[in-house]
């Protein structure tokens, strides 16, 4: 995730820089580098599965979704038991301890911690 966060930020700059030249209106060159990713986010929300570890801090309803989830994105079949199936649910309890968990800050969890 920091990877690909970080070459995001990279290449925003970058294209910042090239296609910078200092004046405003933005042309259409610029206009389409903002539209086009938005309007791509936008239609393909559809698609994209919720996060679940925000699944599972909302409710505990929210967990035979955030299961699924969690197994299509690790590669899991569904019907799936055992040692992989376990390891879902270790993982979705650990997403549900950290919600119920107290915020404490600099506890070397967080993004904002200055730890990642």
């Amino acid at each position: 995730f920091q990877l690909s966060y970080a070459s995001a930020v990279f290449f925003a700059q970058l294209l910042g820089i090239l296609l910078s030249r200092h004046r405003w209106p933005p042309g259409p060159l610029e206009a389409l580098a903002v539209l086009v990713p938005s309007a791509a986010q936008l239609l393909l929300r559809g698609q994209m599965p919720e996060s679940p570890a925000w699944l599972v801090s909302r409710s505990t309803g929210e967990s035979t979704q955030a299961e699924v989830i969690l197994k299509q994105l690790r590669g899991i079949p569904p019907e799936a038991e055992g040692e992989l199936a376990d390891a879902v649910v270790r993982e979705l309890d650990h997403f549900q301890a950290r919600a119920l968990a107290p915020e404490v800050e600099g506890d070397g969890q967080g993004p904002m911690d200055g730890s990642g």
